[in-house]
């Protein structure tokens, strides 16, 4: 007689109990590329779907580089458009280096 009891099987003969434990295959999710190790690479199947994986991973971390690199690109525009519209308005107006400081903060 054959019963399931918290993850081990047991098998009842004569009194004697002997019990193993039941192993699942688990499903690795490699998420990063620190997650394949050489094991990953030994049969052509595997090393092929793997090095595919890398290569997806790295158009998209160049992607999200690039993209980076445009938001940094604006932003900085958009400080020094704000500093030469400070600077201008200082000379228009005559204001004092108070007042700028006020308008900074803002």
């Amino acid at each position: 007689m054959f019963t399931e009891e918290h993850g081990t099987q047991s098998c009842e003969t004569t009194g004697a109990r002997n019990t193993k434990p039941i192993t699942k295959l688990v499903k690795r999710k490699r998420r990063y590329v620190g997650d394949l190790n050489t094991s990953d690479f030994s049969s052509p199947t595997k090393a092929k779907k793997n090095f595919k994986f890398l290569k997806e991973m790295v158009l998209r971390q160049r992607k999200k580089i690039k993209s980076l690199h445009n938001t940094v690109r604006r932003l900085k525009a958009r400080i020094s458009t704000l500093n030469d519209l400070l600077k201008l308005l200082k000379e228009k107006f005559n204001m004092s280096d108070s007042s700028e400081s006020v308008i900074k903060v803002l």
